[in-house]
């Protein structure tokens, strides 16, 4: 092989690298964007199975209060639990 060769070569491999960084250099950026809209999203069913939480007993007294007042008999009308697994459980 000649040096011009060898030369042409390492050209190659370097716009070739640096083809490779950049797109590795999106890839986090998506990743650092994944994470934020993820712990944002964890933010929100947080605060929903809060509220959730602390509406189910007043809710569950107004269903039966109402049923009683309307004639309705249900066996049950307590609001479920939530029961959500997390991922890394």
């Amino acid at each position: 092989m000649s040096s011009e060769n060898l030369e042409q070569i390492c050209l190659e491999n370097k716009k070739n690298m640096e083809k490779i960084l950049k797109i590795l250099q999106e890839i986090q950026q998506d990743i650092k964007d994944i994470k934020y809209s993820n712990s944002k999203m964890d933010n929100h069913i947080d605060f929903i199975e809060n509220t959730y939480n602390i509406l189910k007993n007043p809710l569950t007294i107004f269903s039966s209060t109402l049923n009683r007042i309307t004639g309705n008999t249900y066996e049950d009308t307590s609001l479920p639990d939530i029961k959500i697994k997390k991922l890394d459980e």
